[in-house]
């Protein structure tokens, strides 16, 4: 067996509506989980990227095309904003057109 160690770090934010939104740093990568980035949330995952010492997100990770886990617009603000060097997104077609609409902007 081999131990490691290792420094990471993994919040949850709140968004002020039903979903999820979370961040895992580790060896210099910062990946954000779900786009969801709205009022509630963008103003603490800017604090923890100050804190982690990057200023672009390495991944955003999608993990459902519903509108609790991806929502259009705020996909948008998260590659305006954050400028994800990789998306990775779900490998089914969505089936409503939030999901949709954020499959285009991919």
């Amino acid at each position: 067996m081999t131990v490691l160690k290792k420094t990471t770090r993994f919040r949850a934010y709140q968004l002020g509506n039903a979903g999820s939104s979370f961040s895992y740093f580790s060896e210099n990568k910062f990946t954000l989980i779900e786009a969801r980035y709205n009022e509630f949330n963008a103003q603490s995952i800017k604090s923890e990227m100050k804190v982690c010492g990057v200023t672009e997100i390495s991944t955003l990770h999608i993990t459902s095309w519903d509108q609790d886990h991806c929502v259009p617009s705020q996909l948008e603000e998260i590659i305006e904003q954050l400028r994800p060097s990789r998306i990775e997104y779900p490998g089914y077609s969505p089936h409503t057109e939030s999901g949709k609409s954020s499959l285009s902007i991919i």
